[in-house]
């Protein structure tokens, strides 16, 4: 996605410090008169139309929710807004007094043609050459043209093609054959493929291979989901210490325990990821990590995961049993998630239930029952006979939530005296796994356990705060002990439901109401976790720089929303299961078959024929594009409903845009802006919308090639 810097307006003015309030304006266009900067009739001219790029500067300092206007916390781009103000009439622009004779402020004329008149250009007045004072807003803004990434509108240009390609096998020839022909226009981004396909060929084609062993299992190293969990979970760790500069691990107890650092870090900030070109080598270990993570809840049924909580034995069963097909059912699961936040008649309880039971619960071992198989006061390590945190060797996603635990609480054990029981000291991890033990309906803490979870209220002050505010809520601070009996009765469901209002939240609240930019503050109101500030203006930020509007755009949507959309395009279509074996192929003839990408990029112009697509849409036997056109056939229908999917998301996220775009503009006659004008290059604006922020610009111009230019902005 490219960006294209537009800045705006400025002016040449006469030394003056006369006062007066204005209307503001839009953008600029080119005309053949060159201004005069000498004229104080063009000065103050000038200083008026450009009030209306204060207007501009002021929705760039200022969101939606800052003016009590819209709920939007994104700040708006200056050039674009000056932009959209040029195409109005000036009539429309409440100027409360004429800009110069020829432009009155009842004229029917637009404003670009002033601009364009007074400035001597109708391009960008404002650049990378403008000096940006340190008080003006200098993060990522919206703006209307540019903040739908640019390769998701051009894919939406093209899905109707696409569509007629996916819609039989004798189709999919022509479409193939359109990419053939369209194989030229590669040759374009050589520069940027050169780099990816160095990172993907070098070293005998390692990262080729790993993306091959990310999408297929090892028979030998992996003879059960338990040892392709934790197999993953070390690849996984790998791939995201690469993307932050860390060190990698070996074991699975080291990738669990470095996973949960670097959440807490990027929970607080003080970690980042790093995404170049050379991060594609980091990918596989990610892929690997979700196709396995896929695979195991997939070998779960239907049946089993809505019609009640499975048993721990069976799950026990099912983690240690041989990995079975190397695909995955997305109709079935995205029929699963509807379900779940629908939540008829408590069938989406009994799912969520479900997913904690098959990820996160703790029973590793045949031997039978036992209350404190995961005893919170740890449990005997049979060399040493000591107390020790719970381990296992077919321990899986549950070894992460107790790392977690612990990282986030900043400790392994708990120490505190009781009433009735004296000191007590508790391991965090194996807390956690007891408390979810606990809400699937497995007493696996210990005997210390069943007696502290009940009298909990009696010793709050003395638990972390994480757990502290959750007990106090509840309870009422103390004062209602019985709503304490309800929640730890069922406290999974009392979380689900929140079915006597205490919380103030539910999960699923969260889930079918709340928008998903608002979930870490609701669930910040019972769980108290400092979470940096991600929208905080960036200390050497560039100023009217673009954003994406994709994130904020899913963050304006709710959970059950965005289930629905994809519902809406998966569920009615006959939908087979995701090979990824496939996958595998594909990248294995990538650098094994004759085609291999490696010789196919010697020549960047015939690139896709070197990979084994001809002219026709056919493909050469044992090539890259046979096991590609396979793939596609494979998953016509899949792809069908994920493009129509992707196409009513991109024409949604751009009339939003085009809405927070409207309600901007909508501001304009209600901004007033009074102008000091201290010299003849120099312009102080006052503004304020209603009664609210008032913000002071200066705007400092500057004559080049006949040009006016903004010399700075302060």
């Amino acid at each position: 996605m490219k960006k294209l810097l537009s800045f705006l307006g400025a002016v040449s003015i006469i030394a003056s410090s006369s006062s007066y309030a204005v209307a503001c304006g839009d953008k600029a266009s080119e005309s053949e008169n060159t201004p005069n900067t000498n004229s104080p009739d063009l000065s103050k001219s000038e200083s008026v139309a450009l009030s209306q790029y204060a207007k501009s500067l002021y929705v760039n300092q200022n969101s939606l929710l800052d003016l009590g206007a819209g709920d939007t916390t994104d700040h708006y781009s200056s050039s674009d807004y000056f932009n959209l103000l040029n195409n109005k009439k000036i009539k429309d622009l409440n100027f409360s007094e004429d800009i110069s004779e020829d432009f009155k402020k009842d004229s029917s004329d637009y404003f670009k043609d002033a601009v364009a008149k007074l400035f001597g250009s109708e391009n960008t007045l404002a650049d990378s050459k403008t000096e940006i004072g340190e008080n003006i807003y200098k993060d990522e803004v919206l703006n209307s043209k540019e903040s739908v990434p640019s390769i998701l509108s051009t894919i939406n240009t093209y899905i109707p093609i696409i569509l007629n390609g996916l819609s039989s096998p004798e189709q999919l020839n022509g479409l193939l054959a359109t990419l053939y022909g369209f194989q030229g226009a590669i040759y374009d981004f050589k520069d940027t493929l050169e780099g990816a396909i160095n990172s993907l060929t070098e070293n005998d084609n390692k990262v080729l291979k790993d993306f091959e062993n990310a999408f297929k299992y090892d028979a030998n190293t992996e003879k059960t989901y338990v040892d392709a969990v934790r197999n993953s979970m070390v690849d996984f760790a790998n791939s995201m210490n690469g993307l932050a500069g860390k060190e990698s691990v070996s074991t699975f107890n080291d990738a669990s325990k470095s996973i949960a650092n670097l959440i807490k870090g990027l929970i607080d900030g003080k970690t980042s990821l790093k995404f170049e070109m050379s991060s594609i080598k980091y990918l596989p270990g990610i892929i690997k990590f979700v196709r396995v993570l896929l695979l195991y809840i997939d070998s779960y049924s239907e049946d089993q995961l809505t019609k009640s909580v499975i048993d721990k034995k069976d799950i026990l069963a099912n983690k240690t049993k041989s990995v079975g097909k190397n695909e995955f059912d997305s109709k079935k699961w995205v029929g699963l998630l509807k379900k779940m936040v629908d939540d008829k008649n408590g069938e989406g309880l009994i799912i969520f239930k479900n997913l904690l039971n098959i990820l996160f619960l703790t029973h590793d071992t045949d031997k039978g029952e036992s209350n404190n198989e995961v005893d919170i006061q740890g449990v005997e390590n049979p060399k040493t006979k000591e107390k020790v945190e719970y381990s296992s060797d077919t321990e899986i996603y549950g070894r992460l939530i107790g790392d977690l635990g612990v990282v986030l609480l900043g400790n392994e054990t708990i120490e505190f005296n009781a009433p009735l029981i004296g000191k007590i000291k508790l391991y965090v991890s194996n807390l956690l796994k007891s408390l979810i033990n606990k809400g699937l309906g497995y007493s696996s803490g210990g005997t210390i356990f069943e007696i502290a979870i009940p009298l909990l209220p009696n010793f709050a002050d003395n638990l972390p705060d994480l757990i502290k505010g959750l007990v106090n809520k509840i309870t009422d601070n103390g004062k209602n002990n019985d709503e304490w009996k309800i929640f730890t009765k069922d406290f999974i469901g009392y979380l689900w439901n929140d079915p006597n209002k205490k919380l103030g939240v539910s999960i699923l609240d969260i889930i079918q109401n709340t928008k998903i930019t608002d979930i870490p503050s609701k669930l910040g109101s019972i769980f108290p976790i400092s979470i940096s500030n991600i929208s905080e203006v960036k200390a050497n930020g560039s100023f009217d720089s673009t954003k994406s509007y994709l994130l904020p755009y899913l963050g304006s949507k709710t959970i059950k929303e965005i289930v629905y959309d994809i519902d809406k395009h998966i569920s009615p279509l006959d939908i087979a299961p995701i090979k990824f074996d496939t996958l595998s192929s594909l990248f294995n003839k990538l650098y094994s078959s004759d085609h291999n990408l490696k010789n196919a990029s010697s020549n960047y112009k015939e690139l896709l024929k070197g990979l084994g697509l001809n002219s026709d849409g056919s493909t050469v036997s044992g090539s890259p594009m046979e096991i590609f056109k396979s793939f596609l056939n494979e998953n016509a229908k899949l792809l069908t409903g994920v493009i129509n999917l992707l196409k009513d998301f991109v024409d949604e996220m751009q009339n939003s845009l085009n809405k927070i775009s409207e309600s901007y503009i909508n501001l304009q006659k209600d901004i007033n802006v009074s102008i000091k004008m201290e010299s003849n290059t120099v312009f102080e604006y006052t503004t304020q919308y209603k009664d609210k922020a008032k913000n002071t610009f200066k705007i400092e111009i500057e004559t080049i090639n006949n040009k006016i230019h903004i010399k700075s902005i302060s």
